[in-house]
């Protein structure tokens, strides 16, 4: 705004719209993101959708909505915005587009940098196909996988930049400094740049569009100026992932390439020396995230909570079993039997005698007193015949059978 050029500059140059960066220039990238072109003078098109982040998300993505840098009748859009881009993923940093202007003049673009001294705040997100810290791996060839959860929320907390340097040098742009008067007398900036339009379900991935960044301007001796955002022309939304994940086959979110490798970067306090040969994945109901792991072939369990070696457990009677909790296996002392459901009795309950009668209808039930369809002697699935003959067994209603 509050900017002039030099004697010696005019001198050289009809116009002064110098005041815009060029951007890291990925013009040869146009094709391998989206296909999109540059369209002059379009309207601000981000209002309720998920694009923008930090203040601008508290005002709902108005372009109005957060003062730029330095003055008060300039305004700027915060937004994850490609950083570097490659043929195969691109990196996103928080940033905030501006729209500057001087009065009786052009408005131009400008950046403020809301990774400034964080940079866990920026990600890798990779196309289909390709994977790696920096998209650098062919999915086949998958090492790692970044299981940090990538949300909007994330960004929330951010708040209007109010100082600092430019940084629109270092965002990756198709198109820069391309300038359209939009009805008035003097210029405005248009650059075409890769930003996170939508997040997805998972917190896995994002989906990213080329979109227009155009330095939109009112007024004349106080002129205002703002940063409008909108589509390029016949740009597509693609769906990106991070280190260790791609589309689903519905390109709706993003799954695991390889899911030991991910959750093995998400095992819970105590954890550790999973093993796929003998072991698989678990999660406790009441806690989704982080992961144990069990032993895989049926009817072994752990010796204890310090080893993690698979020993037979379930073969030896009714006294033993597999703990729900930490897959150790219980032993419970003469006179009780294992019972996965007793919790707080370390899963021992005490044995129950049963009747020939009881092993026919149910516990304490009669011929008479169960209908012939309910009766426990003609279940075969053996855990239903059992909760059947505890008296716990209940129909597709939900009724109970006896």
């Amino acid at each position: 705004m509050k900017k002039y050029c030099l004697s010696f500059l005019l001198s050289l140059f009809a116009v002064c719209p110098a005041f815009a960066g060029g951007g890291v220039n990925v013009s040869s990238l146009i094709n391998d993101w989206g296909g999109g072109t540059l369209n002059t003078c379009g309207a601000h098109a981000l209002v309720g959708t998920e694009a923008c982040i930090g203040a601008s998300q508290s005002k709902n993505c108005d372009a109005k909505g957060v003062y730029a840098r330095n003055y008060t009748d300039e305004y700027g859009m915060q937004m994850m915005v490609a950083r570097k881009l490659t043929k195969q993923g691109g990196y996103f940093c928080p940033t905030q587009l501006e729209g500057k202007n001087k009065n009786k003049g052009n408005a131009w673009t400008e950046a403020g940098d809301l990774s400034v001294g964080n940079n866990s705040l920026c990600v890798w997100l990779c196309k289909s196909g390709f994977t790696g810290s920096e998209c650098e791996l062919a999915e086949s060839e998958v090492k790692s996988c970044d299981t940090k959860l990538l949300k909007r929320s994330d960004y929330s907390y951010l708040q209007r930049q109010t100082a600092g340097a430019n940084i629109e040098n270092n965002i990756a742009m198709f198109v820069f400094n391309k300038y359209a008067g939009c009805g008035v007398n003097k210029g405005q900036e248009h650059d075409m740049i890769l930003a996170i339009t939508k997040w997805t379900p998972s917190g896995h991935g994002a989906f990213v569009q080329q979109m227009v960044w155009r330095a939109e301007r009112s007024g004349w001796k106080d002129m205002i100026s703002w940063a409008s955002i909108y589509p390029a022309t016949n740009s597509q939304e693609i769906l990106v992932c991070k280190n260790g994940y791609r589309p689903n086959p519905a390109n709706t979110d993003c799954e695991e390439i390889n899911s030991n490798l991910c959750r093995s970067q998400s095992l819970c306090n105590g954890w550790s020396g999973f093993d796929e040969t003998i072991h698989t994945f678990y999660q406790l109901p009441e806690n989704d995230t982080c992961y144990q792991f069990r032993c895989v072939e049926p009817g072994t369990a752990f010796p204890s909570k310090e080893s993690r070696i698979c020993e037979p457990c379930t073969s030896e009677d009714i006294r033993a079993g597999v703990s729900p909790a930490d897959g150790t296996c219980v032993h419970c002392e003469s006179g009780k039997i294992f019972d996965e459901s007793a919790a707080s009795s370390g899963y021992c309950a005490v044995a129950t005698a049963y009747t020939k009668t009881d092993m026919q209808y149910g516990k304490d039930q009669t011929k008479n007193t169960v209908e012939l369809d309910k009766q426990c002697w003609i279940i075969a699935d053996p855990e239903d015949y059992e909760d059947c003959v505890r008296g716990r067994m209940t129909d597709s209603s939900g009724e109970s059978r006896i």
